[in-house]
């Protein structure tokens, strides 16, 4: 299943719908672990969090942290204009 989220910049797939496992490198930290299916295991010394982490500075990798940067600027400019739109419906 894909989501897309931040204003159509990323999408999220969630790892439970993806055939091949192999394909896919270890998440920053796991979120929602009170929900997760009982099948998942999560190694030893991974973050995880029960609900959402507090802040993305402190868990996401060097790599995760630059491509926000880079998308930063446009996730902003796409924000405020859905802002713009939600309040001329109101």
């Amino acid at each position: 299943m894909i989501d897309r989220d931040a204003y159509g910049l990323v999408m999220v797939i969630r790892v439970g719908t993806i055939d091949k496992s192999q394909l896919v490198r270890q998440p920053d930290a796991h979120i929602f672990v009170k929900e997760k299916a009982p099948w998942v295991t999560i190694g030893e010394g991974q973050k995880q969090f029960e609900e959402f982490y507090p802040n993305r500075e402190e868990v996401w990798s060097k790599e995760s942290l630059e491509r926000w940067l880079a998308l930063k600027p446009e996730f902003l400019k796409r924000r405020a204009a859905a802002e713009e739109q939600k309040a001329a419906k109101q």
